[in-house]
């Protein structure tokens, strides 16, 4: 058959269509395959972060939402197993974790009787961590008496010369400071300039006062002990994100509405353990709510209104005992909601405890290669792993 000038320009036109076709194809394949190394590190994309009008912001001003882990208490078998390459190499990498949090606990065999153990053992994260790009939340833990102004949580680490030399430097230098202004200053100090460094000052205060005077403990209570270790902080990091805890466990998180902190770069901390508190987000709208069920949810709804920045710097899928559950309905609910209103996290907890809000199992390897087999995931941590990764909700099985 004659081709003409038309039929050729076609069959020409064709070809190149299929050409073009097939290169965004292969460019299209290669993007999926090297995305990782293309959008790097949490922190190489999000940067030094900010409070923009309650918001957590990226460097460029952008909304985050950070997700990620607490570990277990560092004193601990349970807590202090995760300090090694490969596990973090498996946080980062398979987990895609933004964040983790060390839970220091001051109290409980922890930073007030091996001062310089603990200490080492939380750089030692805080390493691990930064080498892989994640952001590093660094918790004082109060949780036990509770009161941040406690004589055992004030004197934290002052007397023990086995301190590293920066450390008794501080010290020296501000013989007022108590033992979290020397602490937090520290870490500022030698820390702070990385811009991936968060500080929560007070874990958990509790049994500070009633609900009702809520706002009267966080103005006469909190309020001047946070701002005295903001203080030791802005000396060495003037924009690092400090969240700041309430009382009755961190779920009166709306108390500083009235009275907030002045500083820009201040969140607020919201605790749950979602056997013991509904959100009752998502459910029906004409469905009768109990009396107070939803109470927490709402206390966060009342600050975030107010203008409060809020990060849950810790949640579990169990009742606040640890035990209980797992309740993955109740926690999927806080999940969206906190998806919703952009509110970053870390879930409770890194631990092999025998206890259901632990990720792990006793038989869980400290150097897995690649990934942890599913026989070393509690289901608890089978579900935390799969909303840190956005993928779909494992169903528990009977």
């Amino acid at each position: 058959m004659k081709v003409t000038g038309k039929s050729k320009f076609f069959r020409q036109s064709v070809l190149t269509s299929v050409i073009v076709v097939l290169l965004l194809g292969t460019i299209l394949v290669l993007t999926a395959c090297t995305s990782k190394e293309i959008e790097g590190t949490v922190f190489e994309r999000y940067g030094v972060l900010q409070i923009i009008d309650g918001q957590l912001c990226d460097e460029s001003g952008g909304p985050v939402q950070l997700k990620g882990m607490s570990t277990f208490g560092m004193q601990w078998p349970d807590g202090h197993w995760i300090m090694t390459d490969e596990v973090f190499d498996v946080l980062a990498d398979d987990w895609e974790c933004d964040i983790i949090r060390i839970a220091m606990y001051i109290n409980e065999g922890g930073y007030r009787d091996v001062p310089n153990l603990i200490l080492e053992r939380v750089e030692t994260v805080i390493n691990l961590a930064s080498q892989r790009g994640m952001y590093v939340l660094v918790d004082w833990h109060v949780h036990v008496p509770g009161d941040p102004m406690h004589e055992s949580y004030l004197t934290a680490g002052l007397s023990n010369q086995a301190m590293p030399d920066e450390f008794l430097a501080l010290k020296d230098t501000n013989p007022g400071w108590t033992g979290p202004q020397v602490f937090f200053a520290y870490i500022a100090q030698k820390y702070g300039t990385q811009g991936n460094i968060l500080y929560e000052p007070a874990n958990e205060p509790n049994n500070l006062g009633s609900h009702e005077e809520r706002f009267e403990v966080w103005s006469s209570k909190l309020k001047p002990y946070y701002e005295s270790i903001i203080m030791a902080i802005r000396e060495y990091d003037e924009n690092g994100i400090i969240i700041c805890g309430t009382d009755s466990w961190s779920q009166y998180v709306d108390s500083p509405i009235k009275d907030p902190i002045d500083d820009a770069n201040v969140m607020y901390t919201l605790h749950f353990y979602a056997g013991t508190h509904d959100a009752g987000y998502g459910q029906d709208a004409n469905e009768p709510e109990i009396e107070g069920e939803y109470w927490l949810r709402k206390m966060t709804d009342n600050a975030l209104s107010n203008g409060l920045a809020v990060f849950c710097t810790e949640w579990g899928t169990s009742e606040a005992t640890g035990d209980g559950g797992p309740y993955i309905e109740f926690a999927t609910r806080w999940v969206n909601y906190m998806e919703d209103r952009g509110i970053s996290w870390c879930a409770w907890s890194l631990s092999k405890k025998n206890e259901v809000s632990a990720a792990f199992n006793y038989r869980t390897s400290p150097t897995p290669e690649g990934s942890w087999p599913d026989s070393e995931l509690s289901e608890s941590g089978h579900f935390y792993r799969a909303i840190i990764k956005g993928e779909p909700v494992p169903i528990p099985t009977e």
